[in-house]
């Protein structure tokens, strides 16, 4: 019921403590059907059969609930050819991934620890903030990554979560059999440089 009603009020009305951090981060807080009701009415078999998940990056138009999906679906599809469970959503976690993601966009860094801000130190606070309190085990996969070529959305968050495989600790957090839920979010980066780059948060809890 609580997941219901967190799918009612997302991605235009938040808490109090969400929306501080969020208000700003205006690509997420747009509606679309990726952000919410593709995670109540897909699987991983049913989300590869989309045409959407098969249409071109555009940087200048991206659109982050798609990718956000392709994200999660596709972590889900390597677990399940592992013999992993498939980890369900939770708004409230995807949340502290947006939260993360667009803090690091904004402010320009890339590690786990928010540099900048005390509150928003740790992927635990983070979690807390958005009223997640009760976990056991959490986890976090951070990466960040220039777009050169033409891919389609599905073909980019593949190479992000190959990217996780290859290291052994976000491989690690990929495949961990104790994680039940998983949220990822993506926020675009405009660095004083030639190329522009997505950043990537996955956090997982039991």
């Amino acid at each position: 019921m609580r997941h219901l009603f967190m799918l009612l009020l997302l991605p235009n009305m938040l808490i109090a403590k969400e929306q501080k951090y969020l208000k700003s981060f205006i690509a997420y807080r747009q509606a679309s059907y990726f952000a919410t009701q593709v995670y109540q009415e897909h699987t991983v078999a049913t989300f590869y059969k989309l045409k959407e998940i098969n249409m071109t990056v555009n940087i200048d138009s991206l659109d982050i609930h798609l990718l956000n999906a392709c994200l999660f679906f596709a972590t889900n599809k390597l677990r399940l050819l592992h013999h992993k469970q498939a980890l369900k959503i939770d708004f409230n976690l995807k949340n502290a991934a947006a939260i993360h993601s667009f803090q690091m966009s904004t402010y320009h860094f890339f590690t786990h620890n928010h540099p900048y801000n005390s509150k928003l130190k740790t992927s635990a606070q983070r979690l807390k903030l958005c009223g997640i309190t009760t976990a056991e085990a959490i986890g976090e996969n951070c990466h960040k990554t220039s777009i050169y070529a033409d891919l389609t959305y599905l073909e980019l968050a593949q190479q992000v979560i190959e990217s996780f495989y290859q290291s052994p600790a976000h491989k690690q957090n990929l495949l961990n059999a104790q994680y039940r839920y998983l949220a990822c979010a993506t926020a675009i980066e405009f660095p004083n440089t030639d190329n522009t780059a997505i950043v990537v948060t996955q956090d997982f809890y039991d």
